[in-house]
């Protein structure tokens, strides 16, 4: 019955990825050429899902998911019970938010736990499409590049992250969604789309609320930069602030060490005392004093360093980081104009995120969590590799010109001269 139910709950994702594939190709003109690309890569996430869930968690146990499982089972059998009060008893914020959503989802629909790798891995890959497409929003592109889009839909840390029963994908796609208040307005959207980035925004709070907060500070940043909108503005603060109260609610000691004792200096003695216990903490991170912001953001853009690595996770993750620095140096390296790019409020804004996830990652104390949460960082580091990119592409440059020709040639007949008489 589990088999028969998954397999019909697995083709309905697959198929509602391939309506959106669509959807988003017939409204945005830079990715029309890469429609079959885009289906495949959708049947591949969900594939994905079904490798992770039958092969590689009986090699490698997720322990995290397996209780994750186990909470959110007992919470759709309160539900499924009638005892709401004792299923709100397992809601909180953090992983107990995510453990509490999972069981109203398998209260509402019975799914077996591969449906949940699918819908995670469903989710990210809807987030990338909207992170492509914030990317188009703000460089005008009417045709994406290979290297800017290939790499994005199959990057292999957000594969085997998000398709499983962990919280990362319904973090990466709360990010992106909010990526959408940074969008020109139109009247020719929905009120659903409209609602997604508000969604988003909900989503990432109860799962991460100081992550919630660096994000909403950014997109403020760019979002008013960019429309001049006093509403927005106060809208996305508004974010902000319920952010900070989220915070306090989830981690209350370490709030008010924080708001006490001063961020650094409440995140460095955690550090501290974390990386005395080398059954948490990696070898990489052992008596290493972090300078704040700059370690942090090595370690989302470069680290493991090729001295770093010590096994075979560590050497792929070593090259998916390599492999993406090389793709964006070279990109920044061949654009011309570089300061009229830099000074883009696009850039500036998703800079100054980066920053702000640095210093949060100076006091990370495992590799393995850091290539997990390097995620949330994946649409700035993005978006910041691809720009330039969408610019310097020498093959189209005659291209870029024949619009003008051609316009000059494609005159209605009844605009063409009249010959002359003999």
């Amino acid at each position: 019955m589990d088999l028969l139910l998954g397999s019909a709950y697995w083709l309905l994702v697959v198929l509602l990825l391939l309506v959106l594939v669509d959807r988003t190709c017939r409204r945005m003109p830079a990715f029309s050429r890469w429609r079959q690309v885009l289906r495949f890569a959708a049947l591949f996430w969900c594939c994905t899902a079904i490798f992770k869930k039958v092969y590689l968690d009986y090699i490698f146990p997720p322990g995290d998911a397996i209780w994750h499982e186990w909470v959110a089972r007992e919470v759709a059998e309160l539900l499924r019970a009638g005892d709401f009060a004792g299923a709100g008893e397992f809601f909180g914020f953090g992983n107990p938010a995510y453990r509490f959503l999972l069981g109203v989802f398998y209260a509402l629909t019975g799914a077996p736990e591969l449906v949940t790798y699918t819908v995670n891995g469903a989710l990210a890959y809807w987030g990338i499409l909207a992170m492509l497409q914030a990317l188009c929003q703000h460089t005008g592109c009417k045709n994406l590049p290979a290297k800017v889009i290939v790499p994005g839909l199959f990057l292999p840390s957000a594969l085997l992250w998000t398709t499983t029963n962990l919280k990362e994908g319904l973090v990466l796609w709360g990010i992106c969604m909010m990526l959408q208040w940074t969008f020109p307005r139109s009247n020719k959207r929905g009120k659903i789309p409209r609602l997604l980035p508000l969604m988003g925004m909900i989503a990432l709070g109860l799962l991460r609320p100081h992550i919630a907060l660096i994000w909403i500070v950014a997109i403020n940043l760019l979002a008013t930069w960019r429309s001049k909108k006093i509403g927005l503005f106060v809208l996305t603060s508004a974010g902000a602030l319920a952010s900070l109260f989220l915070l306090k609610l989830a981690a209350p000691v370490l709030f008010e060490a924080a708001t006490g004792e001063g961020v650094a200096s409440t995140l460095g003695g955690r550090y501290e005392h974390l990386t005395t216990n080398s059954d948490l903490a990696s070898s990489h991170f052992l008596d290493k004093d972090p300078t704040p912001i700059l370690t942090g953001v090595l370690l989302i853009l470069f680290r493991p360093w090729p001295w770093e690595v010590r096994q075979i996770s560590e050497f792929l993750a070593g090259v998916e980081v390599w492999w993406l620095a090389s793709l964006g140096l070279w990109s920044w390296v061949r654009v011309p104009n570089k300061l009229s790019h830099l000074k883009h409020p696009c850039i500036i804004s998703m800079l100054v995120c980066l920053a702000m996830l640095g210093f949060f990652f100076s006091y990370m104390y495992n590799m393995g969590l850091v290539v997990r949460q390097r995620l949330m960082v994946f649409p700035a580091v993005w978006l910041l590799y691809s720009w330039p990119a969408i610019f310097y592409r020498p093959h189209l440059k005659r291209s870029v010109r024949l619009p003008k020709l051609n316009s000059r040639l494609r005159k209605p007949q009844s605009q063409l001269p009249l010959p002359a008489s003999r």
